[in-house]
């Protein structure tokens, strides 16, 4: 009944009569109405169900929309000192209340700040006051963020770490009671328990909570957490139902992390970083009163290098190694002493390392990063494609058939050059950053402002200028360059008039830089003042110059020239001397021209344009600005040492002329798309074609009568053209033995190798030390005077009263410029080798044996091998390359196993960039495939290609190919030119400006000649090959 008085009630509140309504009607009618109300309102009820579901994970939505309404967030903050024992940070947190309809409030961090200063609070044990005014002073730095309204508000927690449970309990608590006295009066919400110091387990759970949250991995298989501080260490990990009972009760504890787990954590006090390595010095000195260590553990070339802990400073030394001892003994007794402290450190080792993942932060990953036992990783590295085209394989195509299906994770090599492209960022895999686009150097300086750009112009200066002006977005300029006389203070020392009044009276000598200026010049000629010399035997760099006739040196005496002259001034064996330096002035043409005031009476009028090296080098020193006079380019993507600077809107490339300034204009001209050119340069008379003055015209009437003295770099190109020979003022040398680019390997006795000792001198010196062989030492250093005139500070003689008395130790730079200037020798002081395998710098090569060359078939390997290689006369190949596996550790991709699930099966071919990497780690030897050379002199980069038949020169036509041709094209003798260059595209991916293609819609039609840069890219590449257009020739004379 009281069903039908509803269903009445429902039908008749619209008022109308009541109808008759029958006993059957009633009994049909009502339960249909009755059943879609009922469906109505279900379906009400899963509406009203699905969109609070809906909206329920849309709170940024309502946040967003709740803001453009008016509405106000609520803020709040909080500040934590964390006083290790390092180091005491501050860290300040802004959080905001976002809007929300359903769910709980949640909080957004909004702001932080970090701030650090050390030494740690524990360090001011004896000075409390001094260390709590370091808390305060933290603090204050942070006030910025929290208003002075909220502080009352601001909880501020003071947290201490290893570094006070290191101390006697009476003076922890006296730091914590300053401190606490301290930030009292500051005004923030300080609670009774706001300054403590925190327990061990507490430090480790909090990390592992941390890390496991931060990794969504609370509720399943977590990771365990290292922490490295720098008093303890932190060791914290889940443990299993059957694994709780093995642990001590003291280090186990439950936590809620979704559901209730139970932690193992234990701190390991004094096992911190520097704490540890404190205790080791103290154990390995075993004087608990001393401030002086030496220990095992430390290079030997440290000495008293000072080292401060807890506020103390102390003087570490290496311990002297005994002759002979090897680098595993030396690591050997340093372990064995960091395993006795660290025995003695612990108080407690689990048995089974922890399961399942390990995140070792702090010191753990610092040292690890620093030691190359973990590498810079990928945060966002799920690439579906990457084509680094610098300095890469082109690695991820290598199958022929399809791209890797999925992400594809870029890693060593790949990562880093993907990185170094912008194609992805570097960043840090355990940093929670927010942001970080470190695309390369540089800071992204111009949006550090989150919210909008700055309004208005900005001043891009220091690093911010200087990144923007290489990445071309804002050029060089001059902004005051009318200039009526340039000061070139850069590379000039204004030497000769810093008196302002008058020239010095009479002769000057120029000594040291201005001798060196002075002579490459030309304004004084370099020669040799005692050079009595019988014998040349330049073997490195030369062509044996003097002894080319077989049967006897030249008689008398010999002028030593060019590079003769030079190596031996280089190396001592005569002295670089002046000989006709009595000048009144010195004019440093080199390097400065004095160019705008030659004519003597007045300066020029009106503006000055510097070209050339004028150019450069007002350029350099920011006088005027670099510019550009042809250079409407349509689009430039100079990808090499550039930002795609041109192209940084998104939508369209700029319409119209493009000016290509800074790096953009260098390459485009180096490239050859446009000319280097002159923007303001209405000049009376300077023809600067290129390092060259056009010497012999500069008075404006008539040439010089009489002889002509060609100086500076006119002398030089005079000379190089044949127009003048190179000369020696007094060059009657007897003999030179040019110990220094030279070898004259120990087996030139060629029957038997030297009996006995062996004294490893210059070359081989170097090589030995380089290798570990021998030490660098100073054998004959008794010096009574050092007058290091070049490259020198004139070291022995700062004291100005008098010189040091008896005998000088010209050591480290000292000893390497004296040995350089001859003035003492090279020496050998633990040099007694019965055999010295000079790898590096020497191949000992296969034709030392006087009598005849070696029979049959050589093998031309190491350097012999890469020469031959790189003149085309043998083939780059791999001999034994059947690896099951390579872990190309150093400087390569781990190339074959980018299939995650199992490593290629059988042999596998490790060719280019990895077959050069293994066979530069010793993986794999190198090797020739197609050697059977019947001789190879391989002296130097040098192939002796065109003389080696000692009776005739070759008849007819000569191709210099390889480096001979190279040396021609550069002397101008051939062209440079193009055989088989009929390329349909061109994608010079190394080092290259993917020149051809800038005209956006299409490349070009049919044949491209590659010429110059794109030329040698493409030959260096192998896409095409080199060869020799106008090569016919009857003798080639390689002088240059």
């Amino acid at each position: 009944m009281g069903k039908f008085s509803t269903y009445r009630y429902l039908e008749l509140k619209d008022g109308t009569s009541t109808p008759h309504i029958s006993a059957r009607t009633i009994s049909l009618k009502q339960p249909r109405r009755l059943k879609k109300v009922f469906i109505l309102l279900i379906i009400l009820a899963l509406c009203a169900t699905y969109f609070m579901g809906l909206f329920a994970g849309q709170t940024q939505w309502f946040d967003g929309l709740a803001k453009s309404l008016g509405y106000e967030s609520v803020y709040h903050h909080a500040v934590i000192i964390d006083a290790g024992s390092s180091g005491t940070r501050v860290l300040a947190y802004k959080f905001r209340v976002p809007f929300t309809v359903f769910g709980p409030p949640s909080l957004d961090l909004v702001e932080e700040f970090f701030e650090q200063s050390k030494p740690g609070l524990s360090s001011y044990v004896d000075d409390p006051e001094k260390g709590a005014d370091t808390v305060v002073q933290l603090i204050k730095k942070a006030e910025f963020l929290t208003p002075l309204e909220k502080r009352k508000s601001t909880p501020l927690i003071v947290r201490a770490t290893a570094g006070l449970r290191l101390l006697p309990k009476d003076k922890a608590q006296q730091l914590l009671v300053h401190v606490s006295k301290a930030i009292s009066t500051m005004g923030y919400d300080i609670g009774p328990n706001a300054v403590e110091i925190m327990d061990g387990a507490d430090e480790g759970i909090f990390i592992w909570y941390t890390t496991n949250l931060l990794h969504n991995l609370l509720g399943g298989e977590t990771m365990a957490a290292l922490d490295l501080g720098g008093g303890s260490t932190q060791i914290t990990y889940q443990l299993s139902d059957s694994e709780v009972t093995q642990y001590p009760e003291s280090d186990r504890h439950v936590v809620a992390a979704g559901v209730n787990v139970t932690l193992y954590t234990h701190s390991y006090l004094n096992l911190g970083l520097l704490a540890a390595r404190y205790g080791i010095f103290r154990l390995e000195a075993g004087d608990n009163a001393t401030n002086e260590f030496t220990s095992v553990c430390v290079d030997p070339i440290v000495q008293r290098e000072p080292w401060t802990y807890a506020n103390k400073e102390y003087f570490i030394s290496g311990a002297a190694r005994p002759a002979g001892m090897k680098r595993e003994a030396a690591y050997a007794r340093c372990h064995e002493l960091v395993r006795r402290y660290t025995l003695r450190a612990l108080d407690w080792e689990p048995r089974e390392p922890p399961r399942g993942a390990v995140a070792a932060m702090s010191y753990f990953y610092d040292v690890a990063a620093d030691a190359g036992i973990i590498g810079q990783c990928c945060c966002n590295c799920n690439l579906t494609s990457i084509d680094l085209e610098r300095y890469t394989l082109r690695a991820l195509d290598w199958e022929p058939r399809e791209p890797p299906r999925g992400a594809v994770a870029a890693m060593s090599y790949f990562y880093d050059v993907a990185a170094d492209a912008g194609i992805i960022g570097q960043c840090c895999c355990n940093c929670n950053l927010t942001s970080i686009d470190l695309e390369r150097y540089t800071l992204r300086a111009l949006d550090w402002e989150p919210r909008e750009p700055p309004r208005g112009a900005v001043a891009a200066m220091s690093y911010f200028y200087d990144v923007a002006a290489d990445a071309g977005i804002i050029g060089q300029c001059c902004c005051n360059c009318n200039l009526t006389s340039i000061d070139l203070e850069r590379y000039t020392l204004r030497a000769l008039d810093w008196e302002p009044r008058e020239p010095p009276r009479g002769a000057v000598a120029a000594m040291s830089y201005f001798y060196d200026v002075a002579a490459d010049a030309g304004i004084i000629g370099q020669c040799c003042c005692n050079c009595n010399l019988t014998s040349i035997d330049l073997e490195r760099y030369t062509l044996r110059a003097l002894d080319w006739e077989p049967r006897e040196p030249p008689r008398g005496a010999v002028a030593a020239m060019s590079y003769f002259y030079d190596v031996a001034a280089d190396a001592g064996i005569i002295g670089q001397c002046c000989c006709n330096c009595n000048l009144t002035s010195i004019d440093l043409e080199r390097y400065t021209l004095r160019a705008l005031d030659w004519e003597p009476r007045e300066p020029p009028r009106g503006a000055v344009a510097a070209m050339s090296y004028f150019y450069d080098v007002a350029a350099d020193a920011g006088i005027i600005g670099q510019c550009c006079c042809n250079c409407n380019l349509t689009s430039i993507d100079l990808e090499r040492y550039t930002l795609r600077a041109l192209d940084w809107e998104p939508r369209e490339p700029p319409r119209g002329a493009v000016a290509a300034m800074s790096y953009f204009y260098d390459v485009a001209a180096d490239a050859g798309i446009i000319g280097q050119c002159c923007c303001n340069c209405n000049l009376t008379s300077i023809d600067l074609e290129r390092y060259t003055l056009r010497a012999l015209d500069w008075e404006p009437r008539e040439p010089p009568r009489g002889a002509v003295a060609a100086l500076s770099y006119f002398y030089d190109v005079a000379a190089d053209a044949g127009i003048i020979g190179q000369c020696c003022c007094n060059c009657n040398l007897t003999s030179i033995d040019l110990e220094r680019y030279t070898l004259r390997a120990l087996d030139w006795e060629p029957r038997e190798p030297p009996r006995g000792a062996v004294a490893a001198m210059s070359y081989f010196y170097d090589v030995a030390a380089d290798a570990g062989i021998i030490g660098q030492c100073c054998c004959n250093c008794n010096l009574t005077s050092i007058d290091l005139e070049r490259y020198t500070l004139r070291a022995l003689d700062w004291e100005p009263r008098e010189p040091p008395r008896g005998a000088v130790a010209a050591m480290s730079y000292f000893y390497d410029v004296a040995a350089d200037a001859g003035i003492i020798g090279q020496c050998c002081c633990n040099c007694n080798l019965t055999s010295i395998d000079l790898e590096r710098y020497t191949l000992r090569a296969l034709d030392w044996e006087p009598r005849e060359p070696p029979r049959g078939a050589v093998a031309a390997m190491s350097y012999f091998y890469d020469v031959a290689a790189d003149a085309g006369i043998i083939g780059q190949c791999c001999c034994n390359c059947n690896l099951t596996s390579i872990d190309l550790e150093r400087y390569t991709l781990r190339a074959l196993d980018w299939e995650p699930r199992e490593p290629p099966r059988g042999a596998v071919a490790a060719m280019s960039y990895f077959y050069d990497v293994a066979a530069d780690a010793g993986i794999i030897g190198q090797c020739c495939c197609n050697c059977n050379l019947t001789s190879i002199d391989l002296e130097r980069y040098t192939l002796r290609a065109l003389d080696w038949e000692p009776r005739e020169p070759p008849r007819g036509a000569v191709a210099a190919m390889s480096y001979f041709y190279d040396v021609a094209a550069d002397a101008g003798i051939i062209g440079q030119c193009c055989c088989n260059c009929n390329l349909t595209s061109i994608d010079l991916e190394r080092y290259t400006l993917r020149a051809l293609d800038w005209e956006p819609r299409e490349p070009p039609r049919g044949a491209v000649a590659a010429l110059s840069y794109f030329y040698d890219v493409a030959a260096d590449a192998g896409i095409i090959g080199q060869c020799c257009c106008n090569c016919n020739l009857t003798s080639i004379d390689l002088e240059r």
